[in-house]
């Protein structure tokens, strides 16, 4: 096979499936839409960098900005710091206080749960939505809203 360039694009890779029915998917959050597949992890790189290459000969022939490189790549044993300073309208921030509570929820912990949530959502969404969601528990204590389309249109009513 063709050796490609090695880009410096960060993503996202998930697995899907367990046992030997195991695959892998990658999102490349530069190229939004672009979702590569492969069967091993290798696999996935080399198609993840085929897939930046193909991106990029597009935008190059649609006449479209190319996306800039990451400079700094978001290491996997990385440490973040668990904070993030937020601004929001003080009505929202009223309705999300009257929805903690309501979920009997400190206002960090729901917001908490729905951004894991959200995450998990975006994630599921683009890929096999019935075996991934299947394996979800079923116990809606433990998460404020099904997804987080539901919170949005909560929270904007």
């Amino acid at each position: 096979m063709k050796k490609y360039k090695r880009y410096n694009y960060n993503y996202l890779v998930q697995q899907l499936g367990e046992g030997k029915d195991i695959g892998f998917k990658a999102i490349i959050p530069k190229f939004p839409g672009t979702h590569v597949y492969a069967d091993t992890i290798v696999e996935l790189d080399e198609m993840v960098m085929i897939s930046i290459e193909e991106n990029i000969k597009s935008c190059k022939k649609y006449g479209f900005k190319i996306p800039g490189e990451d400079t700094a790549g978001i290491k996997v044993n990385e440490k973040s710091s668990g904070k993030i300073p937020l601004r929001i309208k003080p009505e929202l921030h009223h309705k999300i206080k009257l929805f903690a509570q309501a979920n009997d929820l400190s206002v960090n912990r729901f917001i908490e749960r729905t951004l894991e949530e959200a995450t998990e959502s975006e994630i599921s969404q683009v890929t096999e939505p019935e075996r991934l969601n299947s394996s979800k528990s079923e116990d809606k204590t433990e998460k404020p809203f099904n997804n987080a389309k539901t919170l949005i249109k909560a929270l904007s009513a």
